[in-house]
């Protein structure tokens, strides 16, 4: 059994695992405490239900990417360095794409809230806090269609900042 194998994958399971949890408490925090100060719901009703699990799934869609991801950077880097390095120069990997997944989120919500606006008339907080399950849906499904369109391209972005080793030129 490789050892230094086992212990990059309980790393990156570990690494993705905090990173789930840490986006998912500030998402319901940012969506929850506006939902309190502008319409003073305090407790989840079912919209809000709706609209948090749809931000959890993108959540993880996302940080499904992140993983692909960091199994290369372990893959090109764990050849050259030790593991110490190695879990180094990981985690200034792990924050770009930590950070990059973070605005994509933001970015898919944000479109989300618009088009939902353009179809229903009115913000999606403004529906949750009514506890309206239509706008929830549609909000949900814009949602989870703008991840499943976006991860593709989030993933391009993860590898072309993979640190692939430079070949020798030939002159």
């Amino acid at each position: 059994m490789n050892g230094n194998l086992l212990t990059l994958t309980i790393l990156q399971t570990l690494v993705l695992l905090l990173l789930f949890i840490l986006i998912v408490y500030g998402m319901y925090w940012m969506v929850m405490n506006r939902l309190s100060k502008s319409y003073q719901l305090t407790t989840i009703n079912t919209a809000a239900a709706i609209v948090l699990g749809s931000l959890f799934f993108t959540t993880s869609y996302f940080l499904f990417q992140v993983g692909e991801a960091l199994r290369g950077v372990f893959r090109l880097l764990g050849k050259s360095m030790n593991t110490t390095d190695l879990i180094l120069a990981a985690m200034k990997y792990v924050l770009y794409f930590s950070g990059t997944t973070v605005i994509a989120i933001l970015l898919v919500q944000a479109v989300a809230a618009y088009l939902l606006s353009l179809t229903q008339k009115e913000s999606y907080l403004s529906a949750i806090a009514a506890n309206k399950i239509p706008a929830a849906l549609m909000f949900s499904v814009y949602t989870l269609c703008l991840a499943l369109l976006t991860a593709d391209g989030l993933a391009q972005v993860f590898e072309a900042w993979l640190p692939y080793p430079t070949l020798p030129s030939f002159q």
